[in-house]
């Protein structure tokens, strides 16, 4: 009898919801929600794929294995066989706290900026939906309810593993479960409205541009606006090991203008475990939270319309300055020039490719910062900063700008005379010159002294040389011309193999400059290690341009099952 009641109820549910989505609201909302999770897979691109689910995945991952990774830290076995037996859990917890305040904070901010085109309507929406008879509040107010539920439903998964985990690890020892409902319950909360404040900042700061700026202006200050937040964000990953000390000693330094520490504070505050300065500081989190969520509601109702109205003007023809820098780019003669330009333009005109490269120098700026303030190995932090902007560079050169122009490539060049490699490490080079090599020189010469200074960059520098030239080995592609490589089934070894070769070339490569430098005469080894690493890259080389040198344009993945061909 139950389950013919429930199967009856489940059925009315359905049915209820089928007539829900039929109304042209209803599929209005939905509309908008496919295009903020959508990933280009129905436009035909070849791009990185990630479906709402993989998405979903990803941003609960985090909070999941930190979680478990704490464990260490409060096992009670552990700490019995450490001897540490006076352990107050929640004083404890309170820098990790932090650090999962922070954590939600930075995702949302990413996923924010990431999505920021998605977000806005787009030309094809202009043109499916102002011939309809739709008012412009509706299409609004569809618009508005989609990004709220996306939001909510991200903010709630960057929280959902860690709300689960991080209270049963701090509160292992303890059996009373209203005591972990409301450590759970303050996680959750605090980490929610966390996100909702960095989500509305962002969107407030989106609406504000789009009703003060022109729509040609709009997207291009947009670009440098997402690439700024995303700094900022990653920077702000940073405090993470810093801030807490700071809470602990003195709550009203200047830590206390940082928004994660007003979090933080409603974090203690729901857990009754709070000191006045905290405590005011969790009132005013709330505040912030809903000025800023009313800000970005006023902005965005006041610029949606005008934006909206001035899609059919944002032509896609060149404007004439553009089309001047484009005169002056070609008059490049020779592969490299010309490429080197058209690489450099393409860098810095993508928004995913600047978003994709700003991320991995922020990730180097963050392990750097977490260097810098352990005081473990200083001599590691340009070696790391190094890494991340080498490492990024080459990830990015894998990802297509727009694969339907590379035609004009392949009609052109010679695809077995190139020379894309030397292109590549050029491009590289200009942003380690400027990143890593100057500040580097600057920085260490004016603490350590102008020999210090110079050896330590020379080190830096040459390491930084055999880590290019080991990346660049097989690498015979025009940056951003060539489909994505199928990385999906080496995503793990891949991980584990940037780990690796993290650990060596910060570590292992500092030890090996400190070893160095207690005899100052062994750095004339360094440019001999150099000339016979280039000679054993050139070798290599040519013996794999002698088996395919050909420029490579789409990456295939060698079918499982092959054929023989043998009637051709």
């Amino acid at each position: 009898m139950l389950t013919e009641s429930l199967r009856i109820f489940w059925r009315r549910l359905a049915l209820r919801a089928a007539r829900l989505r039929q109304h042209p609201f209803s599929r209005l909302t939905v509309h908008f929600i496919g295009a903020i999770v959508g990933t280009g897979a129905q436009s035909g691109e070849d791009d990185i794929q990630f479906g709402i689910g993989g998405i979903l995945a990803l941003l609960g991952l985090p909070g999941a294995f930190t979680s478990i990774l704490l464990f260490d830290k409060y096992s009670s076995l552990l700490r019995f066989f450490r001897r540490n037996f006076h352990f107050d859990a929640y004083a404890q917890s309170l820098p990790d706290k932090y650090f999962f305040v922070v954590l939600s904070m930075v995702i949302t901010g990413i996923v924010t900026v990431l999505k920021w085109d998605k977000i806005l309507p787009n030309r094809q929406d202009y043109d499916n939906l102002a011939p309809l008879p739709i008012r412009m509040r509706e299409i609004f107010l569809a618009n508005l309810l989609a990004i709220l539920l996306i939001v909510s439903i991200f903010a709630l998964d960057v929280s959902a593993a860690s709300t689960i985990l991080f209270p049963g690890v701090v509160m292992g020892e303890r059996s009373s479960l209203a005591e972990y409902a409301r450590f759970a319950g303050s996680h959750a909360l605090s980490l929610f409205l966390a996100s909702v404040f960095t989500f509305c900042a962002c969107f407030s700061m989106m609406g504000i541009l789009m009703a003060l700026l022109p729509n040609h202006w709009f997207r291009k200050v947009s670009l440098y606006v997402r690439v700024l937040i995303t700094a900022c964000m990653l920077a702000l990953l940073s405090t993470s090991f810093a801030v807490p000390m700071f809470i602990q000693k003195r709550p009203d330094s200047w830590v206390r203008l940082l928004p994660s520490v007003w979090y933080l504070g409603l974090y203690q505050k729901l857990q009754g475990r709070v000191s006045p300065q905290l405590g005011l500081l969790g009132v005013l989190s709330l505040r912030a939270a809903a000025t800023v969520f009313a800000i970005a509601l006023i902005s965005s109702a006041l610029s949606y319309r005008r934006y909206f109205l001035r899609i059919p003007e944002s032509s896609d023809t060149v404007s004439t300055n553009e089309r001047r820098s484009w005169m002056w780019s070609s008059r490049a003669t020779g592969f490299r020039p010309a490429c080197y330009r058209f690489c450099m333009k393409a860098l810095l005109r993508s928004e995913k490719h600047c978003i994709f490269f700003g991320g991995f120098v922020g990730l180097g700026v963050v392990a750097a910062s977490q260097t810098a303030v352990s005081g473990k190995d200083l001599f590691s932090i340009p070696l790391i900063v190094a890494y991340f902007v080498i490492l990024g560079l080459r990830f990015v050169f894998e990802v297509p700008a727009e694969l339907s122009a590379n035609w004009l490539f392949k009609a052109i060049l010679d695809s077995e005379k190139h020379e894309s490699a030397a292109v590549a490490r050029k491009l590289i080079w200009t942003f380690l010159l400027l990143l890593v090599i100057a500040p580097c020189l600057a920085g260490y010469s004016f603490v350590w002294g102008l020999q210090t200074g110079l050896l330590h960059t020379a080190y830096v520098a040459g390491a930084s040389a055999l880590l290019v030239e080991f990346l660049l080995l097989h690498f015979r592609k025009i940056p951003f011309t060539c489909s994505f490589p199928p990385f999906q089934d080496q995503l793990v070894p891949l991980f584990v193999v940037c780990l690796i070769g993290y650990h060596a070339f910060t570590a292992i490569g500092a030890g090996i400059e400190r070893w160095m430098l207690a005899d100052q005469v062994r750095f004339v080894g360094l440019p001999v290690l150099l000339v016979i690493a280039w000679w054993t890259r050139r070798y290599l080389q040519e013996d794999i341009l002698e088996m395919d040198g050909s420029l490579i344009y789409q990456e295939r993945v060698t079918a499982a099952v092959q054929r023989l061909n043998l009637l051709n």
